[in-house]
């Protein structure tokens, strides 16, 4: 047990539980240096009392209140509504999970029950101070990390994980006395930046960033796609965990030092020693990477040494920058050890497999009828047990660099043996799949994986939409984030502001967008979702309104910040058998091209872009239109709209004026030929595509043919291209 990791961990615990800390935890062996350690805080004396009071004082929170209370008079501010990156005026506010006095009272009493069973049963569990970890990480996520008069968006469990971190870093150096004690003092003088001391270079961040995700999802043949999305949607959502747990294995640290991990993304505190063996991980990594993936992932890492002032506000938004230029640098030497030792592998010539998979091209036996190599069909296998298991068992074993031809392979590469279960497995640390009542079920902590993925092919999606019989994908992310990063946090820009930005974004997508899309499950698939992203697919006439309810939820996540955004595209398939990779990439080209351009926060559908403003209206219109018609009234109304879509775009290219008499007449004219009680309803849409000073409704071509495929049955590639032709920009 590490006395000082766990003391960290708990020291403040008592502020919580209206009750001293010692008064629930054990009082034999090294339980009573974890209970000196904690007396000490605020007073220290010995070396490791020392450590833990300057690695509080580090993170930047006095320990001054550290007494028994339980009032914590302010909540939770919430970090994401104070970003400001000049797009608005931000709102302020509380944290979305603020608790009412009834509710703290139930969580005070709930995390304590779970707190002294797991203490109690600690000898029992594998790992249990990662358990330990799960347990802040399900109750203190919505408890202030101080309990003063001063509103704070730092968590308890932010602060006490950060504090942890930084402890068992600093411990690693072995800083004496002496320099511990000149530590807390220009701390508590507030000279921590000016000081020697404290510009000393005692740690290390290690940053990592996971690319080609994307490709990896959706670059398989339609065949095989359904039953291999699970297993890869699963296994990207991971990797960046798995990376950051290899190397916090072999450096000894405790989870708590992966700062941020999630969304192919991860960020390790660690001692400034480490900075030597990154060049080894590198390369142990990268290589086990591209004789698994053939290149298609790829994962590059930037090291920056810090000081204790590194991790103040102000310091470390610039050791994030640069954390980031680094990267940037480091994609440009795209597997760079791989081309220094075996460059023929990188380079090529390849030959091709006489029988090769049908997915990544490697050569597989004649006599296979699955056609799949063994590295493939493991993600299949995989794929199954996610389907069928409620838990994912990780055992610890020594990490083995042998040939990798089956995704057990490459996770004896990392030092795990993985899989999916009914039950806990004994003999290994066991996640509760997507739910956080771990203890409850004998687990060991909770993950979340991919929800909203089932074994229907595409062909069953887009029978499940309404008109025509396709399936689409929808891509999203946030705006911006690079600059919310950097600049967002302002004054705030320290370690811990930083963690919980990461923390709460990820949380919307990895976690909040699987129960948001619940409702949808029989017509969508979540195929990823973390870090800033999503990317879905499903029948094509539901994605619309799943990117409207992604929209709001995001805004209300963010307590409605206009300084947090949200840009999305929807590609539609041209038929069922049209291959997943052209329609993402399609997808992300409208993206990036259209609902990123001149200010971002908008959609891209169809031929076009929409504010969401202009696309809350464009489904009014669209919805009106479908009423019309669906009511048994002539389809010629679509004719008239399209036409009248021409004459305006023909005005504005010639510069002629705008014959909107001819709008006027040929609509009349239909109105005058519908149902009394159609009529109504056609006026309505006049005075709708008709606006003031005698200008069309920009949007009317798109609202007609978004109709038109929700009311009609026509082959879709053949309308789509003919669509094309139609078009006058």
């Amino acid at each position: 047990m590490d006395n000082l990791y766990l003391a960290a961990l708990l020291h403040r615990i008592g502020n919580l539980l209206v009750e001293p800390v010692e008064a629930f935890l054990p009082d034999t062996g090294d339980w009573q240096t974890v209970r000196r350690l904690i007396r000490g805080i605020n007073n220290p004396d010995a070396e490791d009392e020392l450590l833990l009071a300057a690695a509080g004082r580090i993170v930047g929170y006095r320990q001054d209140d550290a007494g028994v209370d339980g009032n914590f008079a302010n909540p939770l501010l919430s970090v994401l509504a104070s970003i400001n990156i000049d797009k608005g005026v931000p709102p302020g506010g509380y944290h979305a999970l603020d608790e009412t006095a009834e509710e703290f009272s139930r969580l005070q009493r709930d995390f304590k029950a779970e707190l002294v069973e797991l203490l109690a049963s600690s000898s029992d569990k594998v790992d249990w101070q990662d358990t330990l970890l799960y347990l802040f990480e399900k109750y203190l996520t919505v408890v202030p990390c101080s309990r003063g008069i001063s509103a704070t968006a730092v968590s308890m469990y932010e602060f006490l994980k950060i504090v942890a971190a930084v402890a068992v870093s600093l411990a690693a150096g072995s800083p004496g006395q002496e320099e511990l004690r000149e530590l807390i003092a220009v701390v508590d003088a507030g000279n921590l930046a000016v000081s020697d001391v404290g510009n000393k270079h005692r740690f290390m961040l290690l940053v990592g960033d996971i690319t080609g995700i994307q490709e990896f999802l959706y670059d398989v043949p339609m065949k095989y796609a359904a039953k291999n999305l699970r297993g890869r949607s699963f296994f990207v959502s991971y990797f960046a965990k798995m990376t950051a747990d290899y190397i916090l294995s072999r450096e000894n640290m405790p989870r708590a030092n992966a700062v941020m991990a999630g969304g192919g993304k991860f960020a390790l505190l660690l001692p400034i020693a480490a900075s030597s063996n990154v060049a080894t991980y590198r390369e142990y990594i990268e290589q086990g990477i591209f004789a698994a993936f053939q290149g298609k992932l790829a994962v590059f890492f930037a090291d920056i040494p810090l000081s204790a002032a590194d991790l103040l506000p102000g310091r470390f938004s610039r050791v994030w920058s640069e954390a980031g230029k680094l990267l940037n640098a480091a994609k440009n030497h795209r597997w760079a050890s791989i081309l220094h030792k075996k460059p023929l592998a990188v380079l090529g010539p390849f030959k091709s497999a006489d029988h090769p998979c049908g997915i990544c091209r490697r050569p597989v036996a004649a006599s296979e009828d699955n056609k799949l190599c063994d590295f493939c069909q493991s993600f299949v296998k995989f794929s199954e047990s996610l389907a069928k298991g409620g838990f994912l068992s990780e055992v610890k074993i020594e990490p083995a660099s042998g040939e990798i031809r089956t995704l057990d392979d490459l996770f004896t590469r990392f030092g795990k043996q993985v899989r999916c279960c009914d039950k806990p497995d004994k003999t290994g640390f066991n996640y509760l799949l997507n739910s956080k009542a771990f203890l409850e079920v004998a687990a060991d902590g909770f993950y979340s994986a991919p929800q909203l993925i089932t074994d229907r092919t595409f062909a069953d999606l887009a029978e499940t939409a309404e008109g025509e019989k396709t399936w689409g994908v929808l891509r999203g992310d946030v705006d911006d984030l690079s600059k919310i990063f950097h600049q967002g946090l302002g004054d705030n820009g320290d370690l811990a502001h930083f963690v919980i930005l990461s923390r709460r974004i990820a949380e919307f997508f990895s976690v909040a967008l699987n129960d948001l899309l619940r409702q949808y499950r029989a017509k969508i698939y979540i195929v990823y979702a973390g870090g800033d992203d999503f990317f879905i697919v499903g029948a094509w006439s539901a994605l619309p309104e799943v990117a409207r309810v992604i929209r709001r939820k995001f805004k209300e996540y963010c307590s409605g910040n206009p300084n947090l955004t949200l840009s999305m595209a929807i590609k539609l398939a041209n038929n069922t058998k049209y291959p997943l990779y052209r329609v993402a990439e399609e997808a992300g080209e409208m993206l990036d091209d259209k609902a990123k351009s001149d200010g971002k926060d908008k959609i891209a559908f169809l031929t076009t872009v929409f504010t969401w403003n202009e696309f809350d209206r464009a489904i009014d219109v669209k919805n009106k239109i479908k009423a019309i018609i669906g009511a048994g009234e002539a389809n010629a109304l679509l004719n008239c709209l399209y036409n009248a879509r021409k004459l305006a775009d023909e005005a504005k290219t010639t510069g002629d004026i705008f014959r909107v008499w001819q709008v006027v007449y040929s609509l009349s004219r239909y109105r005058s030929m519908v149902r009394e009680e159609a009529k109504g309803l056609v006026s309505e849409l006049i005075d709708t595509v008709l606006e003031k000073n005698n200008r069309l409704y920009i949007h009317t071509w798109e609202v007609a043919r978004w109709a038109e495929l929700e009311l009609r049955k026509m082959e879709l590639q053949d309308r789509l291209a003919k669509a094309e032709q139609e078009v006058y920009i």
